[in-house]
């Protein structure tokens, strides 16, 4: 944690002696990654957690030496890097059930389930200090549209996708976890952009702010869709009607909004309605009972 933490404090694009050794650290976290894996394992190489690990703490190496040697750019080498240590756990024992990582499924359920609360709570922790900057609450239209999108996530996943009456039984876990980490970055982009949005300090995203708004939904959307098909089984209405709301909000973002102007607000009002629609729809056909499949 350490490590990671000081990676994250490396940040700053503007400075590349900061980024190199912050990728170095991020290098030596999945280096101590590897090594739990191990230990995961029983302490056996032949085992799968530590014939895994073996391909973390190569990608962990690859950080280490890119950082260190300043290579320019740097992000092919974390790319790199996260491929080296993801493709094993996709592609190893395809037929355990659960998979050999996934050894408490209900506590890994709990944890994920906690890893989305902590983003959700850390956008609202960020709108606190942007607020007070300002000493007021610039726009409460967009400031009261902030919450309805944040809670309407936070009913597609808690009671839309993963209520407690979803069993975990034949869960597609590694595409799962896919998912969870696309939701996780279309939550961050869409967080970001009601933090700026709320204090009025949209123009620190340049002129394209909505666009990027817009995406961060639909990344939110589709991540739904897929956690849906993971949690199901199957493709059902409700992960229909996820996916085409997430590439029509794309379509707009991308095609439309880029020649456009359109108040904040306005954009707020839309992406809220899709969100909070999508959002009740799910958690509608969750509570009457099992979905039924398209085709």
């Amino acid at each position: 944690m350490g490590a990671l933490i000081l990676a994250a404090l490396a940040i700053d694009y503007g400075d590349p002696v900061r980024m190199s050794r912050g990728l170095a650290v991020y290098g030596l976290a999945m280096v101590i990654s590897a090594a739990l894996f191990i230990l995961g394992g029983g302490g056996s190489m032949r085992a799968p957690l530590g014939r895994q690990a073996v391909f973390v703490a190569i990608g962990g190496f690859i950080c280490v030496v890119a950082g260190l040697i300043g290579m320019d750019p740097l992000w092919p080498y974390l790319v790199l890097a996260l491929g080296i240590g993801i493709i094993p756990g996709l592609t190893a024992h395809r037929t355990a059930s659960p998979p050999v990582f996934v050894a408490r499924p209900d506590h890994l359920r709990e944890r994920l389930g906690l890893f989305i609360l902590i983003v959700l709570g850390d956008g609202f922790l960020l709108l606190v200090p942007a607020l007070g900057a300002k000493g007021s609450v610039p726009n409460l239209g967009v400031f009261a549209m902030t919450f309805i999108i944040s809670v309407s996530i936070w009913a597609l996943y808690f009671e839309g996708t993963f209520p407690h009456s979803v069993s975990m039984v034949g869960m597609r876990w590694r595409l799962s976890l896919l998912a969870h980490l696309t939701l996780v970055f279309g939550m961050i982009a869409t967080l970001d952009c009601l933090v700026l949005f709320t204090a009025r300090e949209q123009d620190r995203l340049g002129e394209q702010h909505l666009t990027y708004f817009g995406g961060g939904i639909a990344v939110v959307l589709l991540s739904f869709a897929v956690l849906g098909f993971c949690a199901r089984g199957r493709w059902a209405v409700v992960g229909i009607v996820q996916v085409v709301s997430g590439l029509a909000v794309a379509t707009v973002a991308v095609w439309w909004l880029p020649s456009v102007v359109v108040p904040v607000y306005s954009a707020m009002i839309v992406a809220g309605l899709i969100v909070g629609a999508n959002a009740a729809f799910a958690v509608w056909a969750i509570r009457r009972g099992p979905t039924h499949p398209i085709g």
